[in-house]
């Protein structure tokens, strides 16, 4: 019988400082998130970066659905918002990360390219040597 597994995955941000916009895109993010679409903006920001600046986020956050638009353009402004991103890449710098993204699998860091699609093994390998310790 196969065992089940429980995998909480869990985003940071780290906007890197050679991309104009991805501190912004951080912070524009955390902001969906409060209104509950993360994930949502996480994803559009990902398909549409050749294309976004600071003005681009408003029409992103109308198109994954926000409803409280106001709020969001307040959450943009605000220190709190930019705090959360802030203290996102000091906790990358301090597990030595390299960049994204970089994976972090019980407490052992994994660099990946940005240019390659991220195969599941290290993932598999730590499944595979928990099974193997039960």
């Amino acid at each position: 019988m196969a065992k089940h597994y429980d995998l909480s995955i869990e985003y940071r941000h780290w906007p890197q400082p050679y991309q104009a916009f991805a501190h912004d895109a951080a912070v524009a993010a955390v902001c969906a998130g409060e209104q509950g679409r993360f994930d949502q903006m996480h994803d559009l920001l990902y398909l549409k970066q050749a294309e976004f600046g600071v003005e681009s986020f408003h029409p992103f956050a109308t198109e994954i659905g926000i409803r409280d638009l106001r709020r969001f353009d307040a959450c943009l402004r605000s220190s709190s918002a930019r705090s959360v991103a802030d203290a996102d890449v000091r906790a990358a710098r301090e597990i030595g990360g390299a960049g994204t993204p970089t994976l972090v699998i019980d407490g052992v860091v994994h660099r990946l390219r940005a240019d390659t699609t991220w195969q599941p093994r290290p993932l598999d390998s730590l499944l595979a040597a928990k099974r193997a310790n039960q």
